[in-house]
């Protein structure tokens, strides 16, 4: 797999992690919770594995940031409308996962 086709799926692992960290955070739903929290730990494993793959430069860390904003946003609106959030987190959010999984 070429470098491009990992960044995107890098993207996308981390877009997942962080969904399931907002989803943790602010479900309604009691016994979502531990489900979430299972998620987000085989999406971070994922994405550590990915990561390994190659060096990053702050270019491709800007394109993965913005990859994962896109799945975060896809999967908030398509699978979970009614969770309300602040905008920034999920950005704060990404920030921080990439960099504790590019490191």
């Amino acid at each position: 797999m070429g470098k491009n086709r990992v960044m995107s799926s890098l993207g996308s692992k981390v877009g997942n992690l962080v969904a399931h960290k907002i989803l943790t955070k602010h479900t309604n739903r009691l016994e979502s919770i531990s489900h979430s929290i299972n998620e987000a730990e085989e999406y971070e494993v994922q994405a550590v594995e990915t990561a390994k793959k190659f060096n990053w430069n702050d270019d491709e860390i800007n394109e993965i940031k913005l990859i994962a904003k896109k799945e975060v946003k896809k999967i908030m609106e398509r699978k979970y409308p009614d969770i309300k959030f602040p905008a920034d987190e999920a950005d704060n959010l990404i920030s921080e996962t990439i960099e504790e999984v590019i490191g």
